[in-house]
């Protein structure tokens, strides 16, 4: 992730999440210079692979993202992907797990604790003590330029 993205953290709307377990099309790709046009396709069209060792070739996972299949070349299993990865450090993080992600209508990002700690709690601490100590004007409406951050409230509630 780029320093100009991770600056943009703090600005998305973020939520806690737990990611359950996903389906996944599964095969069995052969020892070979090159991937067979279909399974380079379905890379191309799933974005998310493992490749696991066998004898003669690799057991490859594609996380399912719904759409129809070949179901000669492929098996549909049901919940084996039991993982995700946090966007900044990589760390493997296992289904149900508690992690953070973008809330919908936004770009979609996933992180870790310690990531989400770091990059957007962090920083959300710096703007809220901003916003506690004055930093909104008299018609509760201020656009922090440095952190993207508009906060508003209403100055008559008690």
């Amino acid at each position: 992730m780029t320093d100009d993205e991770l600056s943009k953290l703090p600005a998305y709307r973020w939520m806690p999440s737990r990611i359950p377990l996903r389906d996944a099309l599964t095969t069995f790709v052969a020892d070979a210079p090159e991937p067979e046009p279909i399974i380079a396709e379905m890379s191309s069209r799933c974005r998310e692979t493992v490749w696991f060792q066998v004898e003669g070739g690799h057991r490859v996972l594609f996380l399912y993202d719904g759409g129809v299949f070949d179901q000669s070349r492929f098996i549909l299993e049901p919940k084996v992907w039991d993982y995700d990865e946090c966007a900044i450090c990589g760390e493997r993080i296992p289904s149900m797990t508690l992690c953070h992600v973008t809330q919908p209508k936004q770009p979609y990002f996933l992180l870790c604790e310690q990531c989400y700690d770091r990059h957007v709690r962090a920083h959300a601490k710096i703007n809220s003590d901003l916003i506690s100590a004055g930093g909104c004007n008299s018609i509760g409406v201020k656009l922090d330029v440095r952190a993207g951050l508009v906060c508003s409230f209403a100055p008559w509630r008690f």
